[in-house]
């Protein structure tokens, strides 16, 4: 079947994005998914990913959206031309199109993170204007409005019916799956945190609970404690750590990819999610991490809701975040007592729960 032919049929679907390949590496993977999802439910898809920084990447975005020729056009959503997804939004249904927005953050949680963090200026308080002006309004030319946590209810004026939650996806095929997990109880717990090193993660939290259960008798094992990533709070945990004298225990390696990355994953009994979201007024998310993690056979250690997870889950293990480490150290003193889930556990849920086709049956089906 020819190119042309595949992109007038029924069951045809494009996802658009701006997006840079280099410096978002997580989010190509996740559109990749999307569009192996679409497919492995019967869809003909593709991406086109559009490189940021220029006012013609947003002219292109929106005339791809437009006089897109599939059928179902899934957009990764930019909140300052929201008017314009609305209208190029209309021009799509009229030609007998169907938009689907894929909102990968929530607004109210996009705007907490704008105004909670310190180099907030001027062009953040233009943008966050922008985007309480438009409201809900760049949605109601979308067939579907795909949300993967509670939204505000300002932003969802008019838009409930057509809005669907779900937790993030992930491509379960691509991750390898480890062989084996470390033996628990062991001389050593071992923890790996994967992610952006910024303050929303919370994991000084963890540093200092560390600290804490280091320092008591009752706690007969080591902790070691990777951290992988880099971001604005590097430079800032790792004085943190060597104040405390944990540099044998805690270290930060820098981004990691491929075998590196999957060898620190080989060596945990946990992988560590946000910590700390409750910093920017955030209590409910869905991380891809924790989906990785799964992924790979690791069980996960949380602290806020998930719509993908309830609290009996025992592969996600939500501390609850309440600004202070009790929860952490509580955890840790009486991991001992634990069953750590097991390889095949985790990996199973994620097949059956957390692919991204799943996700998308759900999505196109519903």
């Amino acid at each position: 079947m020819s190119a042309r032919k595949i992109s007038k049929a029924k069951n045809s679907l494009l996802y658009l994005a701006i997006c840079s390949r280099s410096q978002s590496p997580g989010v190509i993977k996740k559109i990749k998914g999307v569009v192996s999802g679409a497919k492995a439910c019967g869809y003909d898809s593709r991406s086109v990913i559009i490189e940021p920084g220029k006012l013609i990447s947003y002219v292109l975005f929106i005339y791809n959206i437009a006089f897109a020729k599939e059928k179902y056009v899934f957009i990764r959503y930019i909140n300052v031309i929201g008017i314009w997804i609305l209208f190029s939004g209309f021009i799509l249904k009229i030609r007998g199109r169907d938009l689907f927005i894929d909102v990968p953050t929530p607004i109210k949680n996009h705007l907490r993170e704008i105004c909670g963090s310190p180099q907030t200026g001027l062009v953040e308080f233009v943008n966050v204007l922008l985007i309480f002006l438009q409201g809900s309004l760049p949605f109601l030319s979308a067939k579907k409005v795909v949300q993967y946590a509670e939204e505000g209810k300002f932003f969802s004026l008019g838009v409930e019916r057509k809005t669907i939650k779900i937790g993030n996806g992930v491509d379960v095929e691509s991750i390898p799956c480890r062989s084996s997990a470390p033996k628990w109880p062991s001389l050593t717990l071992n923890l790996v945190a994967v992610g952006t090193i910024a303050f929303w993660h919370g994991w000084d939290k963890l540093i200092e609970a560390i600290r804490i259960v280091g320092n008591d008798p009752e706690v007969d094992f080591n902790i070691n404690l990777s951290i992988i990533g880099d971001g604005p709070d590097r430079i800032k945990l790792e004085q943190l750590v060597s104040s405390y004298n944990l540099s044998n225990n805690i270290k930060f390696t820098g981004l990691l990819y491929g075998k590196e990355l999957y060898e620190e994953y080989n060596k945990a009994h946990f992988g560590v999610s946000s910590l700390g979201w409750s910093r920017v007024g955030i209590y409910e998310a869905s991380p891809l991490k924790v989906r990785e993690y799964l992924a790979a056979g690791l069980p996960v250690i949380a602290a806020t809701k998930d719509p993908d997870f309830n609290n009996n889950d025992s592969i996600v293990i939500n501390l609850a975040d309440e600004g202070s480490v009790d929860n952490i150290v509580k955890f840790i003193r009486n991991i001992s007592l634990m069953k750590i889930p097991s390889v095949k556990e985790c990996r199973l849920f994620a097949e059956n729960n957390l692919d991204f086709k799943i996700k998308m049956k759900k999505v196109l089906q519903s």
